[in-house]
């Protein structure tokens, strides 16, 4: 009787396997994916202060001012003996639905071409140079996306023409996307800061420092940026 049900059971595990091995199709119903990019209508300025390296929320420039000032002015360094400013600006043009705040798609920033009004800025009287040689403009172009290796956001990339260059230096330079840039997603960024002769790097900046032999007062100048799309 052991016998009997061993040899029943070897049977049922045969059915089993045999039944397993007889591969079948089945039918799933089909399902339809969705996804809507918003259109861009315009381009504006977006621009985030950094204090002391360290990046705050995108700030308002509705009324066209860039503040470098700590508490009224510029702060006197005396190890180097130079005004200097622990505030700089990142500007980045960035494509926007109607409502000039929400990001939208389909506008292609391909080339900006950087403006200086040298020949009309403000400065005490008496002072020849102003902030068209004591504020420098980097160029920089930064990709969108995580870096994979680093699973950070992608660094930018300084234009090695325009780097650290004094902002009367842009007197309708345009600068350029090339067609590899664009398809990596890669967009401009524009950083302006005070003169400092050095970066925290120690790579040399082409601007002139303001030191006590400069003229007390006010300083202000207009940069210009204006993106042509594809």
């Amino acid at each position: 009787m052991k016998k009997l049900m061993l040899l029943i059971a070897a049977v049922f595990f045969t059915c089993l396997l045999s039944q397993a091995a007889q591969a079948k199709d089945w039918t799933v119903p089909a399902v339809t994916l969705n996804a809507h990019v918003p259109a861009a209508t315009q381009v504006v300025a977006v621009v985030k202060k950094i204090v002391d390296n360290v990046e705050t929320t995108p700030i308002d420039v509705t009324n066209g001012v860039l503040d470098f000032n700590k508490a009224g002015a510029l702060s006197f360094d005396t190890k180097n003996g130079i005004y200097t400013s622990n505030v700089y600006y990142q500007i980045y043009l960035s494509p926007v639905q109607a409502d000039g705040i929400t990001p939208g798609a389909g506008v292609t920033i391909q080339s900006v071409t950087i403006t200086y009004d040298a020949a009309n800025e403000i400065k005490p009287t008496g002072q020849i140079k102003g902030l068209g040689d004591h504020a420098i403009l980097t160029v920089e172009r930064q990709q969108g996306g995580v870096d994979p290796t680093t699973k950070q956001p992608y660094k930018p990339t300084a234009d090695l023409t325009y780097n650290m260059k004094r902002l009367k230096a842009y007197a309708g330079t345009v600068v350029t996307l090339e067609p590899a840039d664009l398809t990596l997603g890669k967009f401009f960024r524009f950083d302006v800061g005070i003169c400092t002769k050095k970066d925290a790097q120690g790579n040399d900046q082409d601007c002139d420092v303001f030191t006590n032999n400069d003229a007390s007062g006010d300083y202000s100048g207009q940069l210009t940026l204006t993106a042509t799309s594809q």
